[in-house]
């Protein structure tokens, strides 16, 4: 009997044993997850493409207070693509956008936009009408999307030469909700949250006493916009990315926002778009 006992002890503690050290391990893993998409400094230029299921890229760079900072996004003479670009704080905000400003026909450019505050940016490089669906969405045939997708990307004025990414980011757990808030000074609210390879997400804007016409994005760890949703089915002006299968182990980023968030620095007055509402991920 007390061999017995002994040995089931001696079972016991050996699975608590790797069971702390799976826990480690796991533990491990999930610190080294972060958002790291591409980081530009000044005179950076990049080439990237659009894939059929990825039409918007989100890109970062630091800089002060007051650089005046110029981007370009440029299609190849050949294609179809009518680039887009959106420039966001790291706190919300929108800095600038541009649609057809560009050097040649239908390219974006976004001349000498002044930064409010040290810190890190964020660049949407898009289409225009990518900032609120994918290509599915925008095409009813696949063999309608343009065939080249390529683009050329620019950065001018950024005074900081830093690898580093400060990210004002609520963290959700799958399962969870927060109420968050959006405003004409911060329209835009970032959460992150992580998940396993083949995890199967629904993400998903909810009125919270008040009706609003919100916009979700979902981008993985490099910054590539994963999912877009402006009206879910069935729930008026919110918005649901409904059982979206992750393709990979890691930290994903969800961008929660308003229509007509890109344009409004422009807005005189009031802001229709500004509101709370509950944003869940299970």
């Amino acid at each position: 009997m007390k061999m017995i006992t002994f040995t089931t002890r001696m079972i016991a503690l050996a699975l608590i044993v790797i069971g702390f050290l799976v826990t480690i391990s796991i533990t491990n893993a999930q610190d080294r997850d972060e958002f790291a998409p591409t980081i530009l400094k000044k005179g950076d230029v990049i080439t990237n493409e659009f894939s059929a299921d990825v039409n918007a890229h989100l890109y970062a760079f630091n800089g002060r207070a007051n650089d005046s900072v110029s981007i370009w996004m440029i299609q190849p003479e050949n294609s179809t693509l009518d680039p887009y670009l959106v420039l966001l704080g790291a706190d919300g905000a929108i800095i600038a956008s541009d649609d057809d400003s560009g050097p040649r026909l239908f390219s974006a450019y976004i001349q000498n936009a002044t930064l409010p505050a040290d810190g890190t940016y964020f660049i949407l490089a898009t289409t225009k009408t990518g900032e609120r669906f994918d290509f599915a969405a925008i095409y009813t045939n696949a063999r309608d999307i343009p065939s080249n997708l390529r683009y050329e990307l620019r950065l001018e004025g950024a005074s900081v030469d830093s690898d580093e990414i400060e990210l004002d980011a609520t963290e959700l757990r799958i399962g969870s909700a927060v109420d968050v808030e959006v405003s004409k000074e911060t329209p835009v609210v970032y959460a992150t949250f992580t998940a396993r390879r083949g995890d199967t997400v629904t993400i998903t804007t909810a009125n919270n006493s008040q009706e609003m016409d919100t916009i979700l994005y979902l981008f993985d760890s490099e910054g590539n916009r994963l999912a877009v949703n402006d009206d879910g089915d069935n729930m008026g002006y919110f918005s649901q990315i409904n059982r979206f299968s992750l393709p990979e182990d890691g930290i994903y980023l969800i961008i929660a926002t308003s229509y007509g968030f890109d344009v409004v620095y422009q807005a005189r007055g009031d802001w229709d778009g500004a509101g709370r509402f509950r944003l869940s991920v299970n």
